[in-house]
């Protein structure tokens, strides 16, 4: 840690003017001690200290939630249980830790909508917000978003968890297939002709009121005219994936992409293992050969 704080160090002092940026997504849910340490860490080199935080659509952001809590499940869970998780968790207070750290003045909240971003790009919109000029147009390489597992996928991994749960006792369950290596299944998954996730998202009448008091304080730090719409009591429930209707169409897919990563690891184990007899084979030469020259 004292290492990564001398690099720190040492990173912003190597010009004595401009403009300094630190991105990192995880440092959103620092407590009120871990952002008072953070100011503390970088006021000594700046004049001013400019936070610009993006927000997606809560109910959008709702959704996308519930499909990562459905990998990231550490105990067995009814996906309407797994629901009713997710929007009671789901808030923006760390929000206001920051404007208590640094003050209203210095936090500018963006909606996350790449049909609204300034320069037709994040980047662009970010150093907008951030009120720094930019010599010329960027242009970004495009990158793969985070891709969803489709609703046949969901359905299954929700089986999957309720029987061998990824987690046991916090540790990777030793029964779950793949558990340390999740993120080839989901790759199968998503290969396996997907079907698009869509969730219409339903809430009871205090779900609805709960859910729209974290959009109005959302609404409160945008820009005028940026705000979120509410949601609706209803007295229907969230129709969610059902393992029972995964097609066999998709079952087929994924079982024959898992036996190609079977016959891919066979080949590599088969491959090592030749490597090893050849090295073998090698040291027994030159031990013999060692043995006649003396």
């Amino acid at each position: 840690m004292q290492r990564l704080e001398e690099k720190w160090r040492s990173f912003f002092s190597m010009a004595e003017e401009g403009n300094w940026v630190v991105s990192a997504e995880s440092l959103c849910r620092l407590s009120e001690s871990g952002l008072a340490a953070l100011k503390a860490f970088v006021e000594p080199y700046f004049d001013q200290v400019r936070v610009v935080a993006y927000v997606r659509d809560p109910l959008r952001a709702l959704k996308s939630q519930w499909e990562q809590n459905v990998k990231e499940m550490r105990e067995p869970l009814s996906a309407q249980a797994l629901l009713r998780q997710t929007k009671r968790r789901q808030n923006y207070r760390f929000f206001q830790r920051w404007i208590d750290a640094f003050g209203r003045d210095n936090f500018v909240l963006r909606r996350f909508d790449p049909a609204g971003f300034a320069g037709g790009n994040l980047l662009s919109d970010f150093f907008q917000a951030a009120q720094v000029e930019l010599a010329g147009e960027l242009e970004l390489p495009e990158q793969e978003a985070n891709q969803s597992l489709g609703t046949e996928g969901v359905a299954l991994l929700l089986a999957m968890n309720s029987r061998y749960p990824l987690y046991r006792e916090g540790q990777l369950n030793p029964e779950r297939g793949l558990a340390g290596r999740q993120h080839l299944f989901y790759r199968l998954m998503r290969e396996a002709r997907v079907t698009p996730l869509a969730l219409d998202v339903k809430f009871d009448a205090g779900e609805a009121e709960r859910f729209n008091r974290r959009i109005d304080y959302v609404n409160s730090l945008l820009p005028e005219g940026q705000a979120f719409a509410g949601v609706e009591p209803s007295e229907e429930g969230t129709a969610l994936p059902d393992a029972s209707q995964v097609p066999a169409d998709y079952a087929v897919e994924l079982v024959n992409g898992l036996c190609h990563l079977v016959d891919e690891m066979a080949d590599r184990s088969d491959h090592l293992l030749r490597r090893v007899k050849a090295l073998e084979l090698a040291l027994e030469k030159r031990g013999d050969g060692g043995e006649d020259q003396d």
